[in-house]
């Protein structure tokens, strides 16, 4: 994975990544926290909430070079559905089967 963040560094990050697939992803940057759902036999699994350094505190103080994962992911009931909706429907969008991780 490669952030790029002018799009003339295009170019240079897609190389290398279409070397080891042919199928490869280019999205916008949202800050905020990350979600992932693992995905097993076409049902969307329990999701988590990563939580990069930045935005990982402890009892008040911030640890910089940690990562949380944390399940559950603090979602309301109706935003995790929406997301493990997402999430199979990106699963179903790449041509994947069987199990894998969506990560937004």
């Amino acid at each position: 994975m490669t952030k790029v963040e002018r799009a003339a560094d295009l170019p240079a990050a897609y190389a290398p990544a279409v070397q080891l697939e042919t199928l490869v992803f280019a999205e916008a940057w949202i800050p905020g926290p990350e979600y992932t759902v693992a995905v097993l036999q076409e049902r969307a699994l329990p999701r988590s909430a990563s939580r990069r350094p930045d935005l990982l505190r402890l009892r008040g103080e911030v640890f910089p070079r940690r990562h949380a994962l944390l399940l559950p992911s603090g979602l309301s009931h109706s935003a995790r559905s929406n997301l493990a909706n997402l999430a199979l429907a990106a699963f179903e969008a790449a041509g994947a089967s069987g199990w894998g991780r969506v990560d937004s």
